[in-house]
């Protein structure tokens, strides 16, 4: 009896350890291993991408300084988003995930300031690059496309004037259009 007690608490253990296993976060030097997909912390060309994100964040923050900040981000980050190319060779996820991130904050910093939609559209350009099937893949941009979903609902939420310029900009840096969706309507 005693020899079987034993074998189910073995049972049950190695099952739990198993389950735990799966969703455990492990850091191990400069890797972060998730749910068995591993993220390398190394990648620079994604980190620098997402830190775009902040320049587009902070210049719709402080419009007058627009021109100074991409200055300070052509110093500190990259001259220009081909810098980084290519993308798609490896870290595929974690670089599609920096994309969206920086093209939500773009989205997001249209919406908060309009009037800077141009200027917000040029470091766009330099700093993450009009979408093209040469240098983004189809994989890059699930992941690109997904992370930035969450801005551009937050931006029509905030915006929903600026919709025009939010789906030309959708349409320009994701390959998306967001003119087929229903028009949102106040509720009154």
């Amino acid at each position: 009896m005693i020899e079987m007690k034993n074998v189910v608490l073995a049972l049950g253990l190695m099952v739990l350890f198993s389950a735990c296993e799966t969703e455990e976060v492990i850091v191990e030097e400069k890797v972060i291993i998730i749910e068995e997909q591993v993220l390398d912390l190394d990648d620079i060309k994604a980190l620098k991408m997402e830190q775009a994100g902040v320049l587009f964040e902070s210049a719709a923050r402080q419009p007058e300084f627009a021109a100074s900040l991409a200055e300070v981000a052509e110093k500190s980050l990259y001259k220009d988003y081909t810098e980084l190319l290519p993308l798609i060779d490896k870290n595929v996820k974690q670089r599609g995930i920096a994309r969206g991130y920086a093209i939500g904050k773009l989205i997001e910093g249209i919406a908060r300031q309009p009037e800077l939609n141009e200027a917000l559209d040029k470091m766009g350009e330099q700093f993450i690059g009009v979408y093209n099937d040469k240098d983004f893949n189809e994989e890059l941009m699930i992941y690109t496309r997904a992370k930035a979903s969450s801005f551009i609902l937050i931006a029509l939420a905030r915006q929903p004037e600026a919709r025009p310029i939010i789906d030309k900009t959708c349409l320009k840096y994701l390959n998306i259009s967001i003119g087929d969706w229903p028009a949102v309507e106040p509720v009154k």
